[in-house]
């Protein structure tokens, strides 16, 4: 029996964690460990935690724990109804508190039910349902942050913690500077909110009026859990920037408006991205600080190439929607 397209969207949430996971956490760091020579500092000597083997080991506890993520897809799947939301679904059983989950669940996020909520003839918040637009809206917005950074490194709010002594591999270095913290460290912090969010979602779907519950739920998760999880992922990082207060209150304001986002447009990937670009262009006004002419230069090549590939893509779909070839979303 073929799926509905509620249990696709789900299963397709887990399928898009599970991969970005992969990408992030095995395939690149294997290549920054040994195509790119990153590993071979290792293998010549003891394994030390200053290393790139080392840093993946250590890493590799949170990329463990961040893979149970996807109980909260899961969890959602078996127990929110179709159409429902985890924040209103009434009898909440105790179980609710592992239903709430942002991976790309736009349609349960803070902006769609506001727009919902509103009556509008069409969901502001409509565009989200596209994966690959997301995505691109995203890279779009945060390579430009990125190209901030490079201009005012200060810009940056959340440093990268790990410098490594030997930089035998410059690929390797902005590999395992961006690509291993943004999954593992966000994922782990996901759990987190998602866990908080659940709590939250099991006391307000005891409300019997729903526009309440998710008015309650929206307020708190943003005034109240989201400052919470800047205080978590500060004391994640208590050790590192133990003697910077400013950097400290980066990671607190980091945590805090990342949950915002996330909670805002029930889609995780915003968070993660920011991450990932923050770190990934500090890592290349570090290492490249002589030539920053040509990381702007390649940035907005980029940029021109996406955008217009973007344009292009938008365009053709569109017309192809006009003459129903394809459905819409």
């Amino acid at each position: 029996m073929a799926l509905d397209d509620y249990m696709k969207k789900q299963v397709m949430e887990i399928m898009l964690y599970i991969f970005i996971g992969l990408v992030f956490t095995i395939i690149l760091p294997l290549i920054g460990g040994f195509s790119l020579k990153g590993f071979e500092e290792s293998f010549s000597g003891a394994i030390e935690v200053s290393s790139y083997l080392g840093q993946y080991l250590v890493y590799l506890f949170l990329i463990i724990g961040s893979l149970f993520l996807i109980i909260f897809p899961i969890c959602n799947l078996l127990f929110i109804k179709k159409g429902e939301h985890p924040a209103t679904q009434p009898n909440p059983k105790w179980y609710r508190i592992f239903t709430v989950s942002y991976i790309f669940n736009p349609e349960d996020g803070a902006l769609w039910q506001l727009s919902e909520a509103l009556g509008l003839k069409k969901n502001f918040m409509k565009w989200s349902r596209n994966i690959l637009r997301v995505i691109v809206v995203a890279t779009i917005f945060f390579m430009i942050y990125g190209l901030l950074i490079v201009s005012t490194p200060n810009l940056s709010i959340a440093g990268v913690p790990h410098k490594l002594p030997q930089q035998l591999s410059t690929s390797s270095d902005i590999i395992f500077g961006s690509a291993l913290p943004s999954f593992s460290e966000n994922g782990v912090l996901c759990i987190i909110l998602f866990f908080f969010l659940g709590i939250l979602a099991y006391f307000t779907a005891k409300l019997k009026d729903k526009k309440m519950a998710l008015l309650v739920f929206f307020l708190l998760a943003i005034f109240i859990i989201s400052p919470l999880m800047g205080l978590s992922w500060m004391s994640f990082h208590s050790i590192v920037y133990g003697n910077s207060e400013a950097s400290l209150f980066a990671t607190f304001l980091f945590g805090t408006v990342g949950s915002i986002l996330t909670i805002s447009t029930g889609i995780f990937l915003f968070w993660f991205l920011w991450h990932f670009f923050n770190n990934f262009f500090l890592k290349l006004s570090e290492t490249f600080i002589a030539v920053s002419e040509d990381i702007y230069l390649f940035t907005i090549l980029a940029l021109v190439i996406i955008i217009a590939l973007w344009i292009t893509t938008e365009i053709i779909v569109y017309k192809r929607k006009k003459k129903g070839i394809v459905t819409e979303g």
